[in-house]
This record gives C-alpha cells, structure tokens and sequence, in this order.
C-alpha cells in the first residue's frame, strides 16, 4: 500500500512532510506532524490511510531533513495510542528515533 509506493514516487517526501490530505500514488492520507513531540525529541509525523479498512491505524515516522530520509517507528491502532509523549509506547518511538 502507500509504504510499498514511496520508492516509485519522487515527491513522496514532500507529501509526507506536508500538513493535510495527500494523494501517493492513488491512496489518499492525512499527514500530520506530532505537535507535541516536536518540542521534545524532533521532527515527528504520522499518515492515515484514508477510505480504507487501515484508516484505524496510524503511522508514525520520523524524518530527517538534512539526509532526506524518512524512518517508519511504529504502525498504531488510533483507539490505543493518544500521542502521550511519556506513554511506553512514547517512549519507546523516542528512544528509536535518538538512537538512529
């Protein structure tokens, strides 16, 4: 799905990185950045996958403006993650992203 089709889109990046609904290769998401982790640990996002069954389920993901690279750090249910930045789970995407 829209994971499988970074390689084969050139923008794919920039939809990512960009705030509202984006198209990546016929499969409609809703990108934001995680608000709160921003002042914490860095450049955080998450994507939905709208108008499917994976809509329930987030991805959360880090990038790395300077090396153009994007680092997925979980795929999460929406009804059990809040984006506590102290919750496990929270900590856990911190812990991988500074260790990267």
């Amino acid at each position: 799905m829209a994971l499988q089709q970074l390689q084969a889109d050139p923008l794919a990046l920039d939809k990512l990185t960009t705030h509202g609904n984006n198209d990546l290769a016929g499969t409609k998401l809703n990108v934001k950045r995680w608000e709160s982790a921003r002042s914490r640990r860095g450049d955080l996002w998450r994507f939905r996958a709208l108008e499917t069954p994976a809509t329930t389920y987030r991805v959360i993901y880090g990038y790395d403006w300077r090396a153009r690279q994007m680092c997925v750090l979980a795929v999460v249910s929406k009804d059990e993650f809040d984006y506590d930045t102290q919750s496990d789970l929270g900590k856990r995407i911190f812990a991988d992203w500074r260790n990267l």
